[in-house]
């Protein structure tokens, strides 16, 4: 299962919620940003590092699994912070 981690706030509440959505990736590489093609459920661990990012509608997210010095950058939905 993927843990999720909102940095700054306590653990998020048990409901039917709306999923985590990965709409970019970030890349180190030209072109920097690229539609995402993983999903947020293929992550041990995925972290709300920002929401609407540089005043867009996006949110910044880390997702990584054992090693967060492994990790990716993403934009997309953080929306109720859940995994599906």
């Amino acid at each position: 299962m993927t843990e999720v981690t909102i940095l700054g706030q306590g653990e998020p509440q048990k409901k039917e919620l709306k999923p985590i959505e990965f709409v970019y990736y970030l890349s180190d590489t030209l072109p920097y940003l690229r539609p995402s093609e993983s999903k947020p459920s293929s992550y041990k661990n995925i972290e709300l590092i920002c929401m609407n990012y540089g005043g867009s509608r996006n949110d910044l997210m880390y997702a990584y699994d054992t090693d967060r010095n492994q990790g990716s950058l993403y934009l997309g939905h953080f929306n109720d912070g859940v995994v599906e």
